[in-house]
């Protein structure tokens, strides 16, 4: 004869939390640590990956020491717990690249504009404004404004 949980939603998912143990509880927190960082770094889941299997094992050892509560239910409340970290960090990752706090492109540093000084140097005469003799401009504005000013020429 099989026993029906009686519990509400809410129990269930009070239930799968308070009696985790903390071998899954480190696993998982330790888990969705190493996933979140491997999002905002370019490491191409070098981190992400382990932490993954390390949240899936968490999962697991839940499940294998379910006691009281139905554990289908337990398991997707600890799978939508980990949905919605992920969910929330991708915004703040989101928030925070448009914001100009990190960079757009994973793995690139932000630049400081080089200034261009002088073509000339001490004791040459200037030379002509031709392109192959510039210096490299590093920023697209400077890039624009020296398209301006060689177009005015």
């Amino acid at each position: 004869m099989r026993v029906v949980s009686t519990m509400t939603f809410w129990q269930e998912i009070a239930l799968t939390f308070k009696e985790i143990g903390w071998l899954p509880a480190i696993l998982l927190v330790a888990g969705l640590v190493l996933v979140i960082v491997d999002m905002y770094t370019a490491n191409l889941g070098k981190i992400g990956v382990p932490g993954a299997i390390l949240a899936v094992i968490a999962i697991v050892l839940r499940m294998h020491k379910h006691g009281a509560g139905n554990p289908v239910i337990q398991l997707f409340t600890m799978l939508c717990v980990c949905i919605i970290c992920i969910g929330i960090a991708i915004v703040v990752m989101v928030i925070c690249t448009k914001k100009g706090w990190i960079p757009k492109v994973v793995g690139e540093k932000k630049q400081s504009p080089k200034v261009q000084v002088g073509e000339a140097s001490v004791g040459q005469a200037p030379t002509d404004n031709s392109s192959a003799e510039r210096e490299v401009i590093t920023t697209d504005i400077a890039r624009e404004e020296q398209d301006q000013h060689d177009q005015q020429k």
